[in-house]
């Protein structure tokens, strides 16, 4: 049996699953995560660039002259905030792609369960995740190739084939299509920047794969037993793809983000912190802050200089510090366009160095440690090594701290996102998902009113 139809074999086990209650919670506050996230980056004016391109009514197509499908701009949403799930070994965040795919289904389909909803989910999340940690997700991100959008088709059209309950056959098409589809470039620019855009159209092209197998189109199922790899240049390990009989779901290692920041910054920012709360340090008097993280990312988070523009605040650690100095509100702000940068920012990453360790090549990539380091004007040295942060799969987050999160990054008064929690709550005993939707569309509507033209998954 080739790899592709393993794989599809296994999507189906998933999408027939009964999920343990604990497994279907945890669903059930990543999903509700990912719809704020949405909610967050409706406010973001890239994803509100996209939204004013022409668009599909389907993923699949249809339209003249459409350019963008409705869960593209979702995802596209969704991923520029930088506030969505992350799985650390895989170095992927599934969410941004799977949630626009199953609302974008569930509200056009008939007879979908709650239960449903989330077994499908589980089967995007869980084949997005395994795809990034065949091709050696993290090892990839430092060949300048962005595992999140290679790996987003493929865990599309796995939810996609698990809600339109394709057979294994059709299904093994898809994930073919899927994967001969994947595309890894990272793209950088400007203001809005097509990044976003360009990892909705991969998450477009997982549904669209499905939907082109449901009608009948064929796919190559030996794709992934040595052509892909030789013609992507990316080896991908089939062990590490199809899952043992152990049953063992790699989704359960999901972890939630706290703020919007690139993950690989947040130990450090969670160690600043600790430290300045645990001693009551003046940040502006700090005369030396040392960080060291492993080599992986050491260069990813250390620029030099002060970002312009939102797109360079994102992995900028010596400003994502200054944030949490002077101004942790801005941790939280999707948007930044006030980068609220003052000369107290500047006179601290004057004195922050980033240093790469061999201390934490053991952990990673299962975890994303950091060590730092404060000394004091009168000499005084602090430290501290965070393993963990707020959100990892170790250190969960509640739903009161996930909603407050989402309300700091979408401006809403508190309360207003109580109807889309409980509807997300209740989704693994519901008989349809007619209350989330209704709830989603309600809370998108107080974003419309504020900022104009909507967008829909």
């Amino acid at each position: 049996m080739s790899t592709v139809s393993r794989l599809a074999a296994f999507v189906n086990a998933v999408a027939c699953r009964a999920l343990e209650t604990s497994l279907a919670g945890k669903l059930s506050l990543h999903l509700f995560d990912a719809l704020g996230a949405l909610t967050a980056g409706m406010c973001v004016p890239d994803a509100r660039a996209i939204a004013a391109m022409p668009q599909e009514d389907d993923g699949a197509g249809s339209g003249p002259g459409a350019a963008v499908s409705r869960p593209s701009c979702a995802a596209a949403a969704i991923r520029c905030t930088e506030i969505d799930d992350i799985h650390l070994s895989a170095c992927v965040t599934p969410s941004a792609a799977i949630v626009p795919v199953v609302l974008h289904l569930a509200s056009r389909l008939d007879d979908i369960t709650g239960p449903r909803l989330l077994a499908a989910y589980l089967c995007g999340l869980e084949t997005m995740i395994r795809f990034a940690v065949a091709t050696g997700g993290p090892r990839l991100m430092q060949r300048g190739i962005w595992p999140s959008r290679l790996c987003a088709p493929v865990g599309a059209a796995a939810a996609a084939a698990a809600l339109l309950s394709l057979d294994g056959e059709k299904t093994a098409h898809a994930l073919a299509i899927a994967a001969a589809m994947a595309g890894g470039l990272s793209p950088r620019g400007g203001v809005p920047s097509s990044r976003w855009l360009i990892f909705g159209r991969a998450v477009g092209d997982g549904l669209l794969a499905a939907r082109a197998a449901e009608g009948g189109m064929k796919g190559d199922p030996s794709l992934l037993d040595g052509s892909w790899s030789k013609a992507t240049g990316i080896e991908l390990d089939p062990a590490a793809l199809v899952p043992q009989e152990d049953g063992t779901l790699l989704a359960s290692e999901l972890g939630l983000k706290p703020w919007c920041a690139a993950r690989q910054t947040m130990a450090a920012i969670a160690g600043f912190e600790k430290l300045c709360s645990a001693h009551g340090l003046d940040p502006a008097a700090l005369k030396r802050i040392l960080v060291e993280v492993p080599p992986a990312y050491a260069a990813m988070i250390d620029h030099k200089s002060l970002p312009a523009a939102r797109p360079g605040t994102l992995a900028n650690l010596r400003y994502l510090l200054g944030l949490a100095a002077f101004a942790p509100e801005g941790l939280t702000d999707v948007r930044r366009e006030d980068l609220r940068i003052d000369g107290r920012f500047e006179a601290l990453a004057r004195i922050i160095r980033i240093e790469p360790t061999d201390d934490f090549q053991a952990p990673y990539p299962a975890r994303w440690p950091a060590r730092i380091t404060l000394e004091t004007a009168a000499g005084a040295r602090h430290a501290a090594e965070i393993t963990d942060v707020p959100g990892d799969a170790r250190h969960p987050l509640g739903w009161d701290t996930v909603e407050g999160k989402i309300n700091a990054a979408a401006g809403l008064p508190a309360g207003a996102l109580d109807p889309l929690a409980d509807a997300c709550r209740a989704l693994p005993a519901a008989r349809s998902p007619g209350k989330l939707l209704a709830a989603l569309s309600s809370v998108l509507a107080t974003v419309d009113e504020r900022l104009g033209p909507p967008i829909r998954c």
